[in-house]
């Protein structure tokens, strides 16, 4: 089975660190990126099978990074998780095409529910099931 790539999107090195401790774990393989720059050069490098997404970045906001995967015909697919502590931001992601929210913070459940259901809609390159 290959393994999984998750992008995690994060400028708190903890998050990256906690993330990264709670995925690998279940087989996947976690890049990262610490700033919007850097999320969408990663995207389009690696081509992740989900991208998990903070909002308040710097260099350009999580907001700004989505909307161009999404503009973009080779990310347009991917899913992505937005976390923000802010949950009233949700709304903006509403109607985003392959997009949900999760507000900080957040149950470990539901991430790993989303994680897994988001994961597993991607078709894997060697045709095998995720997790």
């Amino acid at each position: 089975m290959t393994a999984r790539k998750i992008l995690i999107v994060d400028d708190d090195p903890d998050i990256l660190m906690v993330l990264g401790m709670r995925l690998r774990p279940e087989g996947c393989e976690i890049c990262v990126a610490r700033d919007g720059e850097e999320a969408f050069l990663k995207a389009k490098k690696e081509k992740p099978d989900l991208i998990i997404l903070d909002v308040l970045l710097p260099k350009m906001t999580g907001y700004e990074v989505l909307l161009k995967i999404r503009e973009d015909k080779e990310l347009e697919h991917i899913p992505v998780i937005v976390i923000s502590a802010k949950g009233i931001m949700e709304k903006f992601f509403l109607d985003l095409p392959h997009t949900e929210f999760l507000a900080k913070p957040y149950d470990s459940l539901e991430f790993s529910e989303k994680v897994h259901r988001l994961v597993a809609s991607t078709s894997s390159p060697d045709g095998s099931s995720f997790f």
